[in-house]
């Protein structure tokens, strides 16, 4: 779930990419045409494909609710905190930074990046 803190948001994605590659081996067994964007999930995969369900169906969903509910800042910062994550996976160097950005308990702790990047897109909010 991208509006949730990262350990959380994590564990979902992970979740959902097991399901995935589940599924494309279930294809393969029963020799049916797998799902393109399925195929071949390793870290940076699932990086790019979470970052693209942010960018088609998350954020804009949000968007929406934020007009009608408003008070979403918490959500909107932790989508882009996550952003910043799975943009680190897909750099290379997001293990370290995915890693220290999150305490065991909470999720919480934010990387210096992620505050940078949760402040713009506040600013954007407020427009």
């Amino acid at each position: 779930n991208p509006i949730k803190p990262w350990a959380v948001c994590k564990r979902f994605a992970d979740a959902v990419t097991d399901e995935f590659r589940n599924q494309v081996l279930e294809e393969k067994l029963h020799k049916i045409p797998c799902t393109p964007h399925m195929i071949g999930l390793d870290a940076k995969g699932q990086a790019k494909m979470e970052m693209g369900f942010m960018d088609v169906f998350t954020w804009p969903a949000m968007e929406a609710l934020a007009k009608v509910f408003g008070n979403m800042e918490e959500c909107f910062l932790h989508m882009e905190q996550n952003r910043v994550f799975w943009q680190d996976i897909m750099d290379g160097s997001g293990k370290s930074t995915a890693e220290s950005k999150s305490n065991s308990a909470t999720g919480e702790t934010r990387t210096k990046k992620g505050n940078a990047a949760a402040g713009f897109f506040s600013k954007l909010l407020k427009l």
